[in-house]
């Protein structure tokens, strides 16, 4: 499994092949061979496997890297 996902890292959760429904955020609780371990906001775990993941959000930059910088995100309406 080439990944760059790991433990506590925020993802979207597609439905399983053949059904409908929303794209669920979870949070990444174990990483296995073939998916990942899931827990949803209602504490609800899941095996998932690779292909219905999706990355929420991917920064160019560590937190940490910022420690001695104030940046504002604005976002526009």
């Amino acid at each position: 499994m080439a990944t760059t996902l790991k433990e506590h890292d925020i993802v979207n959760v597609h439905p399983k092949t053949g059904f409908t429904g929303d794209v669920k955020r979870a949070r990444i609780h174990q990483v296995r061979t073939h998916g990942f371990d899931v827990i949803y906001r209602d504490l609800v775990q899941e095996f998932v496997e690779i292909e219905r993941i999706r990355e929420r959000v991917v920064l160019p930059w560590k937190p940490e890297d910022l420690r001695e910088h104030f940046i504002v995100l604005r976002r526009r309406l």
